[in-house]
């Protein structure tokens, strides 16, 4: 079965910098449904359409077909002394911006 509209696709993938460097690259495998529900980047979800079982795909994105740019103004520092003592890689966290706006 090919991938069309409609379909659920199952992709693992790799992330990669300009130079090559590995950036991410997924532990399980990622799903989401085909066909303009913006479950995916435009891009990639054009990249596969068509594609089959085992096929393999490689793309190179944009900031703009995909996260945007780099937005140095919206990133905020806060004390180590904020966080939980058994801190680990991975861990989210919801803050609320200086200003009190949302």
């Amino acid at each position: 079965m090919n991938i069309g509209k409609d379909t659920v696709v199952t992709i693992t993938y790799i992330v990669k910098d300009m130079d090559g460097k590995l950036l991410e690259e997924s532990d399980e495998p990622v799903s989401y449904l085909h066909g303009g529900y913006d479950n995916i980047f435009p891009l990639v979800e054009q990249a596969l359409e068509g594609k089959a079982v085992g096929d393999t795909v490689e793309l190179k994105l944009q900031p703009a077909d995909a996260f945007g740019e780099f937005e140095e103004d919206l990133v905020r520092l806060e004390p180590r002394e904020s966080f939980p003592a058994d801190i680990e890689i991975g861990m989210q966290f919801v803050g609320s911006p200086v200003d009190g706006s949302e």
